[in-house]
Parts: C-alpha cells; structure tokens; sequence
C-alpha cells in the first residue's frame, strides 16, 4: 500500500478490534486513491474504512464491507442491479442522490430493456429484460423468447456467452442454460409461462406454432385466448381466418368458411380503432365485387377534419392493391380526393414508409409534382443517416422513371445503392437479400429505355 502499514493498522484500529479484518489490512481502502489501487490488483473482498466512496458500477464481482461510516457514491439515473453485477454491500449506506431514485415499474423496466435493443446495446438490454421478467413483466418474457427463435441478437449473440449463466442464481441458470442447443424449447417454454400471465402477444405466437406443427386445435384455442383478451390482432386474425374458411375448427384440416362471422369481427375491431381491420373489410366486399364500402370510406376520410396518417396509409395500401384505382369512383373526383388526402399528409409528422407509398400512388396517377414533394417530405423526417433513406431514394428513382426522365432515375437509384453500401448494417441485412437488386434492374431498365430512345 501507498502508506506505512503500522500507520494503517493504528488507524484501523480506531473503528474495529475484529482481527479477521485487522489481518486484512492490506485489502482495507480508507480513500479512493486506495480503492482504485485495490480494485486494480483485481481484489475480491474490499474493506471501505470511514470515508465517502465512489464505486464504479461497470467493474462486477465485488465485496465491499463498510468499516464506520461509509458512504457508496453511485453515479447513475436508474437504480443498479447489483445482485445481476454480482456487486455486494455490507455494512455500507448510499449517497442521498442515488437513494432518492425510485425503482423503476416491471414496465418501466421492459420499455428501457427495449429502447436500449433498438440501440443495438444488446447485453444491457438483456440484463433490463431479465429484471423485468424477475419483476413479473410478460411482456419481457415474450421478448425474450421471441429472440430465442433464433435471428434475434440478444437471443442468438448476447445470451450464448458464459457471462450469462455466470449472472443469475440458480434458478435463472436451470432456466437458461444449454440456450443455444435449445433455442425453440426454451421458446416455447417462455411462450407458455408469458400466455399463463396473460399476455396474447405470446397467446398468437403460440397459435402461430401450433399452426406450424398442423395442430390446427390448439391454433384456433390459443387464437381464441388472446381474442377474449381484447387483443385486435387476434380478433382480427380470426376474422380474416373465417373469411378465407380458416376458423371453426371440425378436425384436422377441415374448416367452415363464415363470411358473415368474419365482417362483424372485423367491423369490431375497426370500432376499436384500428385501421388494419378496415383493409380487412375492403377485402371482403372485394370477394363480392362490392365497392360500396370502399366508397363510404373515402368519403368519410375526405370530409373528416381530423387527419389521421394511419387511416390515410391504410387506404393507400387498398389504392395499390386495386392497381392505384377504385372502381365505380369517377377519375377526376378520385384523383382530386387522392390528392387532397396527399395534401394533407403533408402537413403532419408521418412515417417515410406512409410518404413513401403517397408518393408512388401519385406518381402512378400521373401526378408528378405532388409525389416529388411527397418524397421531399419523407427525406425531411429521417432523422440522421438511416439505411431507411435507400427506400426514399428508390422511390424517387421509380417518380422520375414513370415521367419518363431516365437519367435522373438513374442517378437517384444510384444513390440509393451508394448509400447502402456506406452503412454498416448487420451481417443479415446483405447485398444477396435483395435489399438492392431491384435498384440494379431498374437501372438496367432505364439504361435500355435511353437508348431506345
């Protein structure tokens, strides 16, 4: 140590006359410039002497034992799960800064859990995810077992290494271990203990499963749990299931088709707000050749004095399907009302995907001023440099090539292609999925179009 040991001893001395300690003399810390020393020589138990000390919470695997008054300084916004550090206090108070933090809600948990994920900050997304499943949170357990199918990070990367299993108590090590070799059991697990807890994210995936496996019983019983639970996806699913005579189970593989059944629950959910289930019922009276609805719709929307974006996308995406058309709608008056919905998105913070596909509507109503505004808006809401703005550029690319300016076409997707060979993307995310071939023959495509001409 820095100091005399016979001067370190008579100090000691002043607040213990325990001799396991006094014998440990050379692993006591009475400053911070001692502790560091001590946390260098990689010191397990550490003996903290009557002082203020600021732990460093990223170094794991301590002891540290207050001898007199001693203070742990924690420089953190959030409470610190030491039991996951393997970091233990004894005998030893925190400072009032860290003591006046509330611990977070199991919610609260997840949603930090999940922000951190979207970051791309895996392993202390992991260590969030598994405080909220301690704290009872369903939805983390769905999380996890969702990344345990096998393409997530955490799940494939993050929880395959030793540290893992070395973190959690034996419980938690039964729970995990052997996660690489079985990856779908312990999925199917983690679906089941989330569903118990009710959530029917993890009820319609293991609907999904059982589908898979052709356990068409199960499929339908676990899509009816997640339906009494109010989910709109699961009412909805089963919607969409009684029209395509997917529901109603009789046994395996036979099915009643219920068009009637499948528009109420459609109509159902589409009362509760969600727009998904009124592409749902499009597609439905598009069976019957019935446009009606189609029409009330757009009207609704037109004369509506709230702009809703995602109502808005949602009927673009039925535009499209009906080749950027809707029968039985005058031209002029559809295009106009398009326009008019276009318009109106601009105004609003919205998606570049929902620009996106504004865009291209107009481009194939020969509308070419407005979709090149559209695009404009959709390059302004991306934030920063994001693989995203390569579908952006591509769409632009695809404007310039329906009015027939093939250079410029070019030069767009050109862009597009340069940009995403610039960004670091993860190793799935490659040239061999198709991410940019469409931008390559579109390329080709305008090439020959310019020398045709």
């Amino acid at each position: 140590m820095v100091r005399d040991r016979a001067k370190r001893l008579t100090e000691l001395r002043q607040y213990t006359s325990d001799s396991e300690i006094l014998d440990s003399i050379d692993h006591v810390a009475f400053n911070q410039e001692e502790l560091a020393y001590l946390l260098d020589e990689n010191v397990h138990d550490i003996y903290l002497c009557n002082n203020k000390f600021s732990i460093p919470t990223n170094i794991t695997n301590k002891k540290y034992i207050g001898i007199g008054r001693v203070v742990a300084i924690i420089h953190s916004k959030w409470k610190v799960d030491f039991w996951l550090k393997r970091i233990e206090f004894v005998n030893i108070s925190f400072d009032a800064e860290y003591s006046a933090i509330d611990n977070p809600t199991p919610e609260k948990l997840y949603q930090m859990g999940f922000e951190l994920k979207q970051k791309h900050d895996y392993y202390e997304a992991r260590d969030y995810y598994v405080r909220a499943i301690k704290a009872g949170n369903s939805d983390a357990i769905f999380e996890l077992a969702d990344e345990y199918r096998g393409s997530g990070r955490i799940g494939g990367d993050v929880f395959n290494e030793s540290i893992w299993c070395e973190n959690l108590d034996s419980y938690w090590i039964e729970y995990y271990k052997n996660a690489a070799q079985e990856k779908q059991k312990l999925s199917y697990e983690s679906l089941l203990k989330a569903a118990e807890l009710g959530n029917s994210s993890a009820m319609l995936e293991l609907s999904n499963k059982c589908l898979y496996k052709k356990d068409y019983h199960n499929c339908d019983e676990w899509k009816k749990k997640a339906a009494e639970t109010g989910d709109r996806r699961a009412i909805l699913a089963i919607a969409e299931s009684c029209c395509l005579g997917k529901c109603a189970y009789i046994d395996e593989g036979g099915y009643i088709k219920d068009e009637e059944e499948a528009l109420r629950l459609s109509k159902k959910v589409a009362d509760l707000g969600w727009h998904s289930a009124l592409k749902t019922l499009t597609e439905i009276h598009e069976r019957k050749n019935d446009y009606s609805f189609h029409h009330q719709w757009f009207e609704k929307m037109l004369l509506s004095e709230k702009v809703d974006a995602w109502e808005i996308e949602t009927f673009f995406i039925v535009i499209k399907r009906n080749n950027y058309n809707l029968p039985e709608i005058e031209h002029k008056k559809f295009v106009d009302g398009v326009l008019n919905l276009c318009n109106r998105l601009l105004c609003t913070c919205m998606s570049e995907m929902t620009l996106r596909l504004a865009a291209e509507i107009c481009s194939k109503l020969n509308c070419f001023d407005e979709a090149i505004a559209l695009i404009g808006k959709a390059f302004d809401v991306i934030e920063g440099w994001s693989t995203e703005l390569r579908y952006v550029y591509e769409c632009l690319g695809d404007v310039y090539k329906d009015r027939g300016m093939y250079k410029e076409a070019i030069k767009a997707y050109e862009d597009g292609i340069a940009l995403f060979l610039a960004c670091e993307l993860p190793p799935y995310d490659t040239w061999e999925n198709g991410n940019v071939t469409p931008m390559v023959e579109k390329i080709k495509l305008c090439k020959g179009k310019i020398c045709d001409i």
